[in-house]
C-alpha cells in the first residue's frame, strides 16, 4: 500500500517474506468494492480510501500505525465472481492467517460499516479494586472480576459468531481485537485487555480459558485433565479438535456449503500434528469414538431446530452433514465394540480437508432392532431396543427433530466403559437406506447405563420382522453413508 492511498498488490509483487497483518471482519448486507473480474485491474493502479467501507479503512490506518505495509482482506484478495479462485483461495487462507504478523479483528462491529473504532466511557475500562481494611487479619487489594468477562466481550462478540472466524482467531498468532468497550489481545500465551494489560485473571477460569491453544503438550493436557481423563499424550491433540469441532459448531456459516472448508486451515495443521487421516471432520485412527458426536437438543447456536442441508455436504455419519450445535464426542482407544473395515471420502478438489462430494465408512458390529417411542411422563423421546422401553435408563440424541417416529430403526452400540461400577454402553442410532441391504445413514445417538439397559444389548432373542434390517444380535458389516 502507498501513502496517496491503497492498492491491490499481486502476490509476486509483494517481497518474499515482506511482514503484513490481516483482518477478521463481519460483511453484514453493507455494499462495498470487492475484488472481481471486472474490477481487479482497476484496484491493481489503486482507488480511494474512501471507496471502502469504515471497517477497512480503520483496518488500514491500524496497519500503517504498526509500521506494516500490507493487508490482506478477503473480499479484495480473492475473486468474489470466481468459483475456481475461490476454492483455491479458501484452502490456502489457514496458511494465510497463520503466517500473518497480526490479525486485526473487528470484533465489536456486525457490519463493515461501523468500523473498528467506537465511542465509549474510557472511566469504565479501569480495574475494579476494593481494599480490605480488617482490624484482626492482614490487608490486601482485591480484584473484582466479572466471571464471564471474556465471554461476553470476545467469544459472544458479533465477529466472533461467523463461523470463517474460528479459523482465523485459532491460527493467527496474535489477534488485536477492537470490541465495543475496549482492545483486547490474544495469542497462544496469554489474553489481555486494556483493563488488564499484563493479562487476564485467571480465576475464575472461564470456558473461554486460552481459547488459542493449539500446543497438544500443554493446551491438549490441560483439556485432558479438566475432563478427568487419564493421562495420554498421544490422545492431547485429540481432546484439542473435540474443543474447536464444539466451538465451531456454535457459530454461524453465511453459506452452509462452507462447512468443511471454513474449517480446513484447522484441519491442516491437525493432520501434520496427528499424521491421521481426515475424514471429513473427524479423525480415522480414532473413528469408532469419533462417531459419537451428537446435537445438543437437535437445536442451532442460535436456537432454530437443527437441519440437514437439502444439498450433500458430508456423509451423514460427519458432523459437518448437520447444521448443529455438536458436541463432538469422546477420544478413546478402550472397550471399542466394532471394527472399522474400510473408510472412502472423495473430496470435490484436491484440497482433502475441503467440500467433499462422497464418502463411505465400512464397519463390522451387532445391530439391534429399535423404535421410538414418547414417554408418557416427561413428554421425550425414549428408545425401545428388540421390543424393550429402556426409559430413563438411555438417553438419545437425534441429529435432527424426527418428523416420523414409527419409522424401524437399528441401534448399533460402539463403546462400553464402566462408571463408578455401573456399565455405559454408547452407540449409534441408524436408519436403512433404499440403496439396499447393509446400507444405513445416521439418525443419531444413544447413550445407556445401568445393568438394566445394557444386557438388553447382550439379549439373544429378537424380532424376527427386522430380521430384513439384520438387525438379529449378530455380527454384520454394514455401509454407513
Amino acid at each position: 500500500m502507498v501513502n496517496s492511498g491503497p492498492d491491490l498488490r499481486i502476490t509476486y509483487q509483494v517481497p518474499p517474506g515482506a511482514p503484513y497483518m490481516t483482518l477478521s471482519h463481519t460483511w453484514g448486507t453493507a455494499e462495498f468494492i470487492k475484488l472481481t473480474k471486472s474490477t481487479s485491474q482497476s484496484l491493481q493502479y489503486g482507488f480511494q480510501s474512501t471507496d471502502l467501507p469504515k471497517t477497512f479503512r480503520d483496518a488500514i490506518a491500524i496497519t500503517r500505525r504498526f509500521g506494516v505495509k500490507y493487508l490482506w482482506i478477503d473480499s479484495l484478495c480473492i475473486l468474489q465472481d470466481c468459483a475456481e479462485d475461490w476454492l483455491h483461495e479458501a484452502a490456502q487462507m489457514g496458511e494465510i492467517y497463520y503466517n500473518s504478523l497480526c490479525n486485526v479483528a473487528a470484533t465489536g462491529a456486525s457490519n463493515s460499516d461501523q468500523g473498528c473504532f467506537f465511542d465509549r466511557d474510557t472511566s469504565l475500562i479501569s480495574p475494579c479494586i476494593v481494599k480490605s481494611e480488617w482490624n484482626n487479619k492482614s490487608n490486601h487489594d482485591y480484584h473484582i472480576i466479572e466471571a464471564f468477562f471474556w465471554t461476553e466481550q470476545v467469544s459472544n462478540a458479533p465477529l466472533n459468531r461467523r463461523g470463517w472466524v474460528v479459523q482465523e482467531r485459532l491460527l493467527s498468532p496474535r489477534v488485536l481485537h477492537f470490541g465495543g468497550d475496549q482492545l483486547l489481545w490474544e495469542c497462544h500465551e496469554f489474553d489481555a485487555c486494556e483493563t488488564y494489560p499484563l493479562g487476564l485473571p485467571r480465576f475464575p477460569a472461564g470456558p473461554d480459558y486460552l481459547f488459542k491453544g493449539l500446543d497438544p503438550e500443554t493446551d491438549g493436557h490441560r483439556l485432558r485433565k479438566a475432563s478427568n481423563n487419564e493421562p495420554d499424550p498421544e490422545l492431547n491433540a485429540y481432546h484439542l479438535w473435540v474443543k474447536i469441532v464444539q466451538a465451531y459448531t456454535s457459530s454461524d456459516l453465511s453459506k452452509p456449503e462452507d462447512k468443511l472448508i471454513a474449517i480446513s486451515g484447522i484441519a491442516k495443521r491437525f493432520r501434520s500434528m496427528l499424521n491421521d487421516t481426515y475424514l471429513a471432520g473427524l479423525w480415522s485412527r480414532l473413528l469408532p469414538t469419533q462417531l459419537l458426536w451428537f446435537v445438543r437438543d437437535a437445536k442451532q447456536a442460535n436456537g432454530f431446530p437443527a437441519k440437514r442441508p437439502p444439498f450433500y455436504r458430508a456423509p451423514s455419519w460427519s458432523w459437518a452433514s448437520v447444521d448443529g450445535e455438536v458436541s463432538a464426542g469422546t477420544v478413546s482407544y478402550d472397550g471399542i465394540l466394532i471394527t472399522v473395515t474400510s473408510t472412502k471420502i472423495t473430496p470435490v478438489t484436491d484440497d482433502e480437508t475441503g467440500q467433499v462430494e462422497d464418502g463411505n465408512i465400512v464397519l463390522r458390529g451387532k445391530l439391534f432392532p429399535a423404535g421410538l417411542y414418547r414417554h408418557a411422563t416427561i413428554d421425550e423421546l425414549q428408545l425401545r431396543v428388540n421390543a424393550k422401553e429402556l426409559g430413563l435408563g438411555c438417553s438419545i440424541y437425534p441429529d435432527v427433530e424426527p418428523d416420523d417416529i414409527s419409522a424401524a430403526l437399528v441401534c448399533l452400540p460402539i463403546i462400553e466403559y464402566m462408571v463408578d461400577q455401573e456399565p455405559w454402553i454408547w452407540g449409534l442410532i441408524l436408519e436403512a437406506d433404499q440403496l439396499g441391504k447393509g446400507f444405513y445413514k445416521r439418525f443419531g445417538m444413544f447413550t445407556a447405563h445401568g445393568s438394566e439397559s445394557c444386557d438388553i444389548f447382550k439379549d439373544s432373542t429378537f424380532d424376527e420382522d427386522m430380521s430384513g434390517l439384520y438387525a438379529d444380535g449378530d455380527t454384520h458389516e454394514l455401509y454407513l453413508i
